[in-house]
């Protein structure tokens, strides 16, 4: 297959690779769920939230390891 140096023959050409239109529309809006996509395709990554609860937990012990150590008269 050579290659079109228009680029509208060249997606036309590129869009022959796929099995439905859907799947060529899901694959340029990188819609991994669209009809046709790849059942191989991997995930998109899912994000990592930062864990507050331990800020939370940590922030406690500090304060009362600090009013422990100010009830036994250290400060």
């Amino acid at each position: 297959m050579k290659p079109q140096p228009d680029f509208r023959a060249f997606m036309e050409q590129f869009r022959s690779q796929f099995d439905s239109a859907a799947g060529f529309e899901g694959w340029m809006s990188r819609d991994r769920d669209a009809p046709g996509a790849p059942p191989d395709a991997p995930p998109p990554p899912e994000k990592k939230s930062f864990p507050l609860y331990g800020i939370f937990i940590g922030a406690f012990l500090i304060l009362w390891g600090l009013h422990k150590l100010h009830k036994a008269g250290y400060f």
